[in-house]
């Protein structure tokens, strides 16, 4: 498989992944979070050990920082999930679309990064389409969406100065996880259920691992500014699939927010690509 058919591929699966929650939409979002830790976890770890990279995991386990990122990442893993569950597929997209319009704010304000002229116009669009759930229902502004954004956009940048490659480093966080995921699962009793619930726990663990291991096979092979502009295909699947499967109602400040963070994104994504840089 070449590269870009790996990244493809990877931002596909996560794309799709709110269909895989939505079918567990019977269970706490913690028990969820919970199984997701600890299936991922032996699954993570018999990669790193096929790799031959066991001392370097260990190493990472004894990193810190890691435990940040691990609080980072589960905080995600319970938002993003409780939104699914319960169908609100159009704020858990939404705050994917803002991440790489954070990811360059945060560069600017702790990395003293220098936003480029497009740079600026995307993210003024960006704050502009925040006014718009202003101008209607509060109840409806949202905060899922950014607090998604917020978390997934530190944890990126915290895990950038770990200096732990992906895979050891998100098998060092299901390992501190681990433990916690196990105990929380036991003290609640909590049971595998039908042969079919059985099924969708268990594969809690490869729904979170497969995408990271096409993600981690195409990083070396394709582009950053390639992968950068592939990133969007998550958001707008898990956005399609939410108006196909479950259709969300869009009032007009909504309409207009998701409009206006779009034609952001469009501008992000011209800039990217009139300063990749030539071979």
């Amino acid at each position: 498989m070449t590269g870009i058919q790996s990244g493809v591929l990877a931002f596909v699966l996560w794309g799709l992944v709110p269909l895989f929650w939505k079918q567990l939409n019977g269970h706490n979002p913690w028990e969820l979070v919970a199984h997701r830790a600890a299936w991922s976890f032996p699954l993570l770890l018999g990669v790193v050990l096929s790799q031959r990279r066991g001392q370097e995991f260990l190493r990472a386990l004894r990193n810190p920082k890691l435990w940040g990122t691990t609080l980072l990442l589960t905080a995600n893993w319970l938002l993003y999930i409780w939104l699914t569950i319960n169908g609100r597929f159009v704020e858990a997209s939404l705050g994917y679309f803002i991440v790489p319009l954070l990811n360059t704010l945060l560069g600017v304000a702790f990395l003293g990064e220098q936003l480029r002229p497009l740079q600026k116009v995307s993210i003024a669009l960006a704050g502009v389409a925040l006014l718009f759930p202003l101008l209607g229902d509060l109840r409806v502004f949202p905060w899922a969406a950014l607090l998604i954004a917020g978390l997934w956009s530190f944890y990126g940048f915290v895990r950038k100065g770990v200096g732990v490659e992906g895979t050891v480093a998100l098998a060092a966080e299901t390992a501190v996880a681990f433990p916690f995921a196990l105990g929380f699962l036991l003290v609640r009793h909590a049971a595998l259920g039908s042969p079919r619930e059985a099924l969708l726990l268990i594969g809690t663990g490869p729904v979170t691992v497969a995408p990271l291991l096409l993600f981690g096979h195409a990083v070396p092979r394709v582009p950053l500014s390639t992968l950068g502009l592939l990133q969007y295909l998550g958001p707008t699947i898990t956005f399609i699939c939410g108006q196909l499967i479950a259709p969300e109602p869009i009032p007009w400040h909504r309409a207009a927010l998701l409009g206006t963070v779009w034609l952001a994104i469009i501008v992000y994504i011209f800039d990217s690509i009139k300063n990749r840089p030539t071979r």
